[in-house]
């Protein structure tokens, strides 16, 4: 409770801004010959193993940070996170994961869970093992003030799910070793069997930034 009534307390209802300098983010691979790749490096520098590669025209490449100089930027290949040359990078201009047109697939274990956010239409799609596959309004955006770190709140209709934490965070599924940009609180609705029973119960997950 304490927490919630803090990041009440530093957010404001405002509509997605994108922040050109922040992550996660969507990029498109530019100025690679047609004839060459970009490579993935297991490290933030040249000399580093490597572990994959993109194509020249590679577009809509998540980049979840990058190393304190900004000079490399991380993204994950196959089952495990690597670095790739910023040089070799552009933020596209709708990829920033506050961007109302952007979406964000969100997913969890123990239990299972995956959930679709899609701002623009103002819909969530949420599936669990144990139900079938719900949509769900999203009625509120609440996103944070100046000053206080990248966070956002969602609320939602009456129906499987109550509210949705995202935070701008480095996040591990717990099944490999991607890493992702952003972390979620999950809040579950439930029926109320008794009067000791909770409304609703917190699962935890990751998010990445999707345009479709």
């Amino acid at each position: 409770m304490r927490r919630l009534a803090f990041l009440l307390a530093c957010l404001c209802v405002l509509p997605f801004i994108a922040k050109a300098d922040g992550f996660p983010a969507l990029h498109d691979v530019v100025d690679v010959a047609s004839d060459d790749v970009l490579n993935i490096r297991s490290g933030p520098t040249a000399g580093a193993e490597i572990i994959g590669t993109l194509a020249p025209d590679a577009r809509n490449i998540e980049v979840t940070g990058t190393n304190e100089s900004g000079t490399w930027g991380r993204v994950n290949t196959g089952e495990r996170a690597g670095w790739v040359s910023m040089r070799y990078m552009q933020a596209t201009a709708q990829g920033h994961w506050t961007n109302p047109t952007a979406k964000l697939r969100c997913f969890g274990t123990e239990p299972f869970w995956s959930l679709i956010l899609s701002p623009a239409t103002k819909r969530a799609d949420y599936i669990r093992p144990d139900a079938a596959p719900s949509t769900i309004g999203i009625t509120q955006f609440l996103t944070s003030a100046p000053g206080y770190p990248p966070a956002a709140w969602m609320m939602f209709e009456k129906g499987a799910l109550d509210w949705v934490e995202l935070e701008q965070a480095s996040c591990n599924d717990g099944m490999s070793d991607r890493d992702f940009g952003i972390s979620a609180r999950l809040a579950v609705s439930q029926p109320m069997k008794d009067a000791l029973t909770l409304p609703n119960y917190v699962v935890h997950g990751c998010c990445s930034v999707i345009l479709h």
